[in-house]
């Protein structure tokens, strides 16, 4: 006979929110920026491009697991954010990204020049422009499921009380 324990959703579910919520707070505001200010850029952009497509999945199966185990109706649209959020930028907009990177890497090598000097070509002008929007979008996405994992606990508390 399976412990009771083991067939509710509620531990998984519990665990499921606090992996999604501490991988994503961790990446966001301390490994991604401590990486940011101790690895030269082109190494830091590698490691980002390299790690990314594990955090966007991870966000996608965490929220997806958060989602199947809530009994809360109403706080479901938290997990939907995290699902599609992350699903965005592991299909579109972080492969963008790094591929602008990569791009913005290769003229930088073969112009001789990074990607911040004042007399850059236009073709490093167009590849900065595509770098910040590509990063902007997947930016925000993320601080949007920052913002509703961190909301579930005061949401939910609202919706069953």
């Amino acid at each position: 006979m399976i412990p009771t324990i083991l067939t509710s959703s509620t531990p998984y579910h519990l665990l499921s929110y606090a992996s999604v919520t501490g991988l994503t707070l961790w990446h966001s505001f301390i490994g991604g920026p401590v990486a940011f200010k101790v690895l030269p850029r082109q190494q830091f952009g590698l490691l980002q491009s390299k790690l990314f497509p594990v955090y966007f999945l991870s966000q996608s199966v965490l929220n997806g697991i958060c989602l199947l185990t809530t009994s809360n109706r109403k706080s479901r649209r938290i997990f939907l954010i995290g699902i599609v959020g992350g699903l965005l930028n592991l299909i579109v907009v972080g492969p963008w990204t790094s591929k602008v990177m990569q791009e913005r890497h290769k003229v930088e090598r073969e112009e001789g020049k990074t990607y911040n000097e004042t007399d850059i070509s236009d073709r490093m002008k167009t590849l900065n422009k595509q770098f910040g929007i590509a990063h902007a979008c997947s930016s925000l996405i993320n601080m949007v499921i920052v913002v509703s994992l961190l909301s579930y606990p005061f949401i939910s508390t609202l919706i069953v009380v």
